[in-house]
């Protein structure tokens, strides 16, 4: 059993150093330029005129689309006037634009969130302990991953990613409670933030095994945000309509036709080439080597099996797509959200490779979001 001194001396060893903490220090000039290339692929891809005619009418918010329009019906009725199909999604963006009010406020909001990201994974690979190099493919492979659409618009990923990391963050720095309210951010905006209590999970059974006790209360802590949250969907849900969980009956209509990703991958590589296919090909080696990274640090502390818990299931769970009709942006999930994957894959990835991913994931987000801004979906 590790007495209170040898703790208090690993958690001390594993702080960044003060240069590491202050992300204008080493790493803010390339975070911002990343950021700032993010949002021109973005706004470029918004005018890029398509074959079929001139640009659609874009009223000077291209990126308020699709699903929105249900997250603002959600604002203004509320789910009891909302069709059955908005009880899949969770109250956080509807709270989120009510709280905005204005659609343009909203829009910059999310900007400055996707620039916090970018600082929060920084920190996350430094915490990770990868070098100055890896930690700038991490943050490239976040700011062009092809689904980076949804980073820029009101829907719940930059949220959630942005939650993820603080959870991961606060938890390296011995903040429960802090990471217990990043914990509630992410599970009041998707399922996904609700399937990341998995890591609290984790980090709890692991300080069990160990009989470390101080370690295991503070992942009970963590292990709360989640509760909270699923308690403030239900509750929503409960008051609104007078079913708590309504929402899991409707993910699972969405979900009962999708296939599991292998057949993806078999159709890619027998011929039969969907660009949906195509671009989850173009990922895989972020993928496995993202994943390869996370089992392979799970041993290392509690911290890193809770990583590793949270990379694996967000893979698991958002590559469940069709195997060949729907968009680029749905396939490419997992990457804009799966911050163990990528960082771990950042720390993994050659020069050359790396290189590779960031061009081939921003070529796609340039499609995705020229098609998104088009009001087009494509599979």
């Amino acid at each position: 059993m590790n007495t209170d001194a040898a703790r208090r001396e690993e958690t001390v060893r594993a702080q960044p150093s003060p240069a590491e903490r202050t992300p204008w220090g080493v790493g803010g000039r390339p975070t911002l330029g990343l950021w700032l290339a993010h949002e021109l692929l973005l706004a470029v891809g918004a005018w890029v005129t398509l074959a079929s005619g001139p640009a659609t009418a874009l009223y000077g918010l291209p990126w308020f689309r699709w699903d929105v329009g249900l997250y603002e019906q959600l604002t203004h009725l509320g789910y009891g006037g909302s069709p059955p199909s908005s009880m899949a999604f969770f109250p956080g963006v509807p709270v989120y634009l009510w709280l905005t009010h204005w659609p343009l406020a909203a829009l910059v909001l999310m900007q400055v969130a996707v620039l916090a990201l970018l600082v929060q994974v920084r920190a996350l690979a430094s915490r990770w302990g990868l070098a100055p190099r890896a930690a700038f493919l991490a943050q490239a492979l976040v700011a062009f991953t092809p689904a980076t659409v949804y980073y820029s618009t009101a829907y719940p990923e930059t949220w959630l990613a942005v939650g993820l990391a603080g959870m991961l963050l606060a938890m390296g720095s011995g903040h429960p409670w802090r990471a217990a309210g990043w914990a509630v951010l992410a599970g009041t905006m998707d399922p996904l933030g609700l399937a990341m209590g998995v890591g609290a999970g984790a980090w709890t059974a692991v300080a069990v095994v160990r009989r470390d006790w101080v370690r295991f209360r503070a992942g009970i802590t963590w292990g709360l945000g989640s509760v909270l949250a699923l308690a403030i969907v239900a509750g929503t849900l409960w008051v609104s309509i007078g079913r708590p969980l309504a929402f899991i009956g409707e993910q699972q209509a969405w979900h009962t036709r999708w296939l599991f990703p292998g057949v993806q991958i078999v159709q890619a590589l027998s011929g039969h080439l969907s660009l949906t296919a195509a671009a989850l090909l173009t990922m895989l080696p972020v993928v496995v080597l993202g994943a390869v990274g996370v089992l392979a640090a799970a041993r290392r502390s509690e911290w890193h099996a809770a990583v590793a818990a949270i990379g694996v299931v967000l893979l698991l769970i958002p590559l469940s797509f069709y195997s060949n009709g729907l968009p680029l942006a749905m396939t490419a999930l997992f990457v804009s959200v799966d911050l163990p994957i990528t960082v771990a894959a950042a720390g993994l990835l050659p020069r050359r490779l790396g290189l590779a991913a960031v061009a081939a994931f921003a070529a796609w987000a340039m499609v995705d979001g020229v098609l998104f801004a088009h009001g087009w979906f494509w599979g």
